[in-house]
């Protein structure tokens, strides 16, 4: 299941509740062993790793990273997917994307950008995504290796 919290005015309390909504999630699913990501997609003001705290490595680059890797890697219709799948089994200080949150077993946090609280360097990213939204089908007509970065990501996400 993907829940995404969507708001255009800032400071209605969008990311407490995620947070809240990630660990109750967790917290339900641990005995199935399910595992929760919580992705942090405000490139401008990130603000998850606030309230799901996580240790992360040094040169751990989120959800903006996966974008660069994405578009650098021009990859396969699984590429997407297996990615998150390996980083999620890396020793923790070894992951690039995913971090898991102290104190759970199955909770995760896919931070925005570069670190705690710093907003990722926008210039060259609003290009990159708008590339990869034309990229993107609006429709389930193409073929997966044609699907584009969200329909993967969607996809990768449901696995």
């Amino acid at each position: 299941m993907i829940y995404a919290f969507y708001s255009y005015k800032g400071g209605v309390g969008r990311t407490l509740t995620l947070a809240h909504c990630a660990v109750a999630i967790a917290a339900l699913r641990r005995q199935l062993k399910y595992r929760v990501l919580a992705i942090d997609l405000d490139l401008e003001a990130p603000g998850l790793q606030r309230y799901l705290p996580s240790t992360r490595p040094h040169g751990m680059t989120g959800f903006a990273g996966l974008l660069t890797d994405y578009d650098e890697a021009k990859p396969g219709p699984d590429w997407l997917a297996n990615v998150l799948a390996e980083d999620m089994e890396r020793a923790p200080d070894e992951r690039r994307y995913v971090a898991p949150v102290q104190g759970t077993d199955n909770l995760f946090l896919m931070p925005a950008g570069v670190g705690p609280g710093q907003p990722m360097p926008l210039t060259g990213l609003t290009d990159l995504l708008r590339r990869l939204l034309r990229q993107s089908p609006t429709d389930d007509t193409q073929a997966p290796e044609d699907a584009g970065f969200f329909r993967q990501f969607r996809r990768a996400l449901h696995q």
